[in-house]
């Protein structure tokens, strides 16, 4: 009898986020495509988007939304996710997020209402709808690389995107990829932690709390007692902001040097290096989330430099008009 496999395609790390992608080909040798990372979880249950043909109503009768429930679990099981897997399976129920498009290509299942709200962001809703409305599932039609369906599944050990049947080629491995990264950030932004403290296991910021005084990690799993009151982090702040120290700009340090040789060396040419390489050290320090500063060098260094160019063009001024009027 054969027996079910696991491949690994690719791995990696994402701005803190570590993913692998692997195929998982079922004893009946279906195969389907795995995005898998521990950075986000859902503790004391589970969330699950099927990807529906679009306009799909959610079953209006007991009966019917338990024929879709089966379905859904039947077609999870080629992507190596079953029943026993999924805490709570038993007592499931629909979840609405608030996003009609969402729901136009999802029917969506959680055995943990409340914590499934709170992950299921107007941001990561808005993601997936998008994303679905891009790639829908046609009705009538084969399943295929390009037409196939998407399951995301959020529980104890981390989120899982699951396509059925498996990606083959590069771009559409590189599409749920990104998918699965970009959910994974927003997700990260918002987790609750303890401001200051790391897991003392994998050194982690990520925190959850599971009873009064207890944390678990959304990295690692351990769980380990409150070493002070916590609170939510700020939405937007990146989570490696509490781990990577911050550098100062290069190019904010070179618009500093630039303009102070300006001044003193070299004019014309020191002013104008001073401007450009001051103008990159801010869109370099915009893009970093914090994590490189040196804003007050660029801009005294482009203060430098424009200065010095309004005198230098002043001077020229000054000697085209001298020209001008000296009697000949």
């Amino acid at each position: 009898m054969t027996t079910a496999s696991t491949q690994l395609v690719q791995s990696g790390t994402d701005n803190g986020v570590a993913w692998r992608i692997d195929t998982y080909i079922s004893a009946s040798q279906l195969r389907a495509t795995r995005w898998h990372t521990t950075a986000t979880r859902l503790e004391g249950g589970f969330l699950l988007l099927a990807q529906v043909v679009p306009g799909s109503a959610e079953p209006s009768s007991d009966f019917a939304a338990g024929l879709a429930s089966h379905g859904i679990l039947h077609m999870l099981q080629y992507g190596g996710i079953f029943e026993q897997e999924l805490p709570g399976w038993d007592v499931a129920v629909p979840l609405q997020s608030g996003n009609e498009l969402l729901h136009t290509h999802f029917l969506i299942r959680t055995s943990n209402p409340q914590a499934a709200q709170a992950w299921l962001t107007p941001a990561i809703a808005s993601v997936l709808a998008e994303w679905a409305a891009q790639v829908p599932i046609q009705n009538l039609q084969p399943l295929s690389q390009e037409r196939g369906a998407l399951y995301v599944v959020v529980r104890p050990d981390g989120l899982w995107l699951i396509h059925i049947p498996a990606l083959e080629q590069p771009i559409l491995l590189d599409g749920l990829s990104g998918l699965g990264r970009t959910i994974a950030r927003h997700a990260i932004g918002s987790i609750v932690a303890a401001p200051g403290y790391n897991c003392p296991n994998c050194g982690g910021p990520g925190l959850r709390p599971t009873a009064p005084g207890m944390l678990v990690c959304t990295y690692c799993g351990g769980q380990f007692a409150a070493p002070q009151p916590i609170r939510a982090a700020p939405r937007g702040t990146h989570w490696l902001a509490n781990r990577i120290p911050s550098t100062r700009s290069v190019f904010a340090m070179l618009s500093l040097i630039s303009g102070i040789v300006a001044w003193t060396l070299v004019p014309f040419v020191g002013a104008l290096l001073a401007v450009a390489f001051g103008v990159q050290g801010f869109r370099e320090i915009r893009a970093s989330q914090g994590q490189i500063h040196g804003s007050w060098l660029a801009a005294i260094g482009v203060v430098l430099g424009v200065t010095q160019l309004l005198i230098v063009c002043l001077f020229i001024a000054l000697l085209v008009f001298a020209g001008i009027t000296t009697p000949s």
